[in-house]
């Protein structure tokens, strides 16, 4: 460790002394919702992979925008029915969350493999810098609309608004609008869409709710909103 520490930015480590992150996965089993992710890669933010004892992954199909990898599990980050209660030590989620059209569900379920006490590290974009900076934030009580009413990953309420105020200058990869649009109303196959808008201030509210304290939050790191929590016991 005390090498990988050496690559860590002295930013990192007053943010939250690297060292707490980095002992709730050194040597222990974790889940990847998504990934592989650059951030957690040795020269990412967060360098955690080269600590870890051992990591599964999930995605939603085999292949998708952002890789090829071949993946433990083939289940939406809802539905991790194939994995057993209480089966890891850390969850990580790269980018993930704001593509969940009911993201408190995923949540419970993330929370739901944790063994008692185990961790949470997620990164969520800051509008502020993205191409969502046109959106409003996205209200906790929607969020909890969209679990009571159990929202389907089909879901496609926020077309409108993204089409809308979808900054397609930050965003090349998405093409001219007409392109966009028609690989929006795919998104249940490609999972591209940010249905939900994150405000910081939220997160702890997010995390409590689904059964985590969260012990550290930031926005020092753009794009990134950074968010570590344990699992309540």
């Amino acid at each position: 460790m005390p090498r990988l520490l050496d690559r860590v930015s002295r930013r990192l480590q007053r943010w939250y002394n690297f060292r707490v992150i980095a002992s709730s996965v050194a040597g222990k089993k974790g889940l990847e919702i998504g990934g592989p992710s650059h951030e957690f890669s040795k020269v990412g933010l967060i360098p955690i992979y080269p600590l870890l004892g051992s990591l599964q992954t999930s995605n939603y199909s085999q292949g998708n925008l952002w890789s090829e990898d071949t993946f433990d599990y083939i289940l939406d980050a809802t539905r991790l029915e194939s994995v057993e209660n209480g089966q890891y030590d850390f969850l990580l989620a790269c980018h993930v969350l704001e593509h969940i059209a009911n993201p408190l569900k995923a949540l419970k379920e993330w929370h739901r493999v944790l063994k008692p006490h185990g961790s949470l590290l997620i990164l969520l974009p800051d509008k502020n810098h993205t191409f969502d900076h046109r959106r409003p934030y996205t209200t906790f009580a929607h969020l909890k609309d969209d679990l009571d009413r159990n929202i389907e990953e089909n879901d496609l309420t926020h077309l409108d608004e993204i089409l809308a105020l979808h900054d397609l200058e930050r965003d090349p990869p998405a093409g001219t609008l007409a392109e966009f649009k028609e690989r929006s109303l795919r998104n249940f196959e490609n999972r591209a869409l940010h249905h939900h808008v994150f405000d910081p201030k939220m997160i702890s509210e997010l995390f409590s709710f689904a059964g985590f304290k969260l012990l550290r939050e930031s926005v020092d790191f753009p794009p990134n909103i950074v968010a570590f929590g344990r699992k309540l016991g």
